[in-house]
């Protein structure tokens, strides 16, 4: 038996809005496959299943607010029964009514949201069953003393300008909560963490070199490629993890998904991570793997023509290495001047976990593994 939670970790938040349910009750569910997805004020999150098994009943219903680390769904092996509950009769897990779970009690189902809640037809779409869900939520519950208006006449559609108006100002409220949401969290970072920062510059002789020749077999490798590969390998030599935040730019402000075994990977392999973990973030629609809390957040506005800048360690994290762009620059060779690529990097890190020595070593062992990749590849 498998519990399917919304995370605690990695979202820094304190409740999320559960949206659609992506399987049914009785359904059977794969390891890896999502069952339900959750809003926050930043992003939407898949919730997904480590295991494969049945599907038991919708502890939520769509439109439920519900607290982090709660369970919202089991999935079960072969004879398995949900705890505090009897089996339905025939097997159907959606007969039974819902118990409370991890202390919060499931709110009622919104009309018409989920077969297991009030038996809405199963050829509505995700997308319909989410627009359902919020409409439920966002309508003005019934109040004794009022009548329910009359129907508008059939054919009658709504006024044009006044359905834009509407649009306009419930993206415009999403917006605005996803820039108080990450204001939010810059601010506990600050408060709560301690900052301290440690730069190097960096030669980029090797890295423009090997990129060259991977991109004649691989056209979609970028910089970011290797500076992620190079980030987790000097994690992975400390015995930090490998996995590695990757500081993803959208519309609404900058998202962090995870790029997973940045430090074990092919290259190739790890390009592909990388574009799914941007894809993601410029979707909002973040997975099960950006629920996870990596030790350190690579961000790079190389791109942007930024020599250098520093930022903020993400909240439960630990360090946020942040890169400028590559270019050519002047450099001591001997007692000549010579040109070549170089770039800067800096490590900030929280000083309750790292001294200064500590991110001299971490930073020194990433700036060792950028300048010596190209052997690997044969650059």
């Amino acid at each position: 038996m498998e519990e399917i939670f919304v995370p605690a970790s990695g979202m820094a938040m304190e409740e999320a809005l559960l949206t659609e349910w992506l399987k049914e009750p009785g359904e059977p569910v794969r390891a890896g496959e999502a069952v339900a997805v959750v809003e926050t004020d930043k992003t939407s999150v898949e919730l997904s299943s480590g295991s494969g098994g049945i599907l038991g009943r919708h502890l939520f219903a769509p439109g439920s607010t519900v607290k982090a680390g709660a369970t919202v769904a089991y999935v079960l092996a072969e004879g398995e029964q949900e705890p505090s509950s009897k089996a339905a009769p025939n097997g159907d897990a959606s007969a039974t009514s819902a118990e409370p779970a991890n202390g919060h009690a499931p709110v009622a189902p919104a009309p018409g949201a989920t077969v297991a809640a009030r038996g809405a037809p199963r050829m509505l779409s995700p997308r319909q069953r989410r627009a359902a869900a919020l409409a439920a939520v966002q309508a003005p519950p019934p109040s004794a003393g009022f009548t329910t208006p009359a129907p508008a006449p059939v054919g009658v559609p709504a006024a044009p300008a006044a359905t834009a108006a509407m649009a306009n100002d419930a993206a415009g409220s999403r917006e605005d909560a996803f820039r108080r949401a990450g204001a939010a969290q810059v601010a506990e970072s600050w408060r709560t963490i301690p900052h301290f920062s440690v730069g190097r510059d960096v030669d980029a002789s090797q890295l423009t070199a090997t990129l060259a020749v991977a991109r004649r077999y691989n056209r979609s490798m970028t910089v970011t490629d290797f500076l992620l590969a190079a980030l987790g390998r000097a994690l992975a030599g400390s015995g930090k993890g490998t996995d590695v935040g990757l500081a993803v730019a959208t519309e609404w402000g900058v998202l962090i998904p995870v790029v997973r075994d940045a430090g074990t990977v092919e290259m190739d392999e790890l390009a592909r991570l990388r574009e799914r973990a941007v894809e993601r973030a410029r979707s909002r629609r973040l997975g099960a793997d950006d629920s996870i809390t990596p030790y350190a957040t690579l961000s790079n506005l190389g791109m942007m023509d930024v020599d250098w800048f520093t930022g903020v360690v993400p909240v439960g994290q630990k360090a946020l290495l942040t890169v400028g762009r590559v270019a050519d620059r002047a450099v001591v060779e001997g007692r000549g001047i010579a040109v070549r690529p170089g770039f800067t990097a800096i490590l900030t890190a929280d000083h309750r976990e790292l001294d200064g020595a500590d991110s001299a070593r971490l930073l020194g062992s990433f700036v060792q593994t950028v300048e010596s990749l190209g052997k690997e590849m044969g650059a």
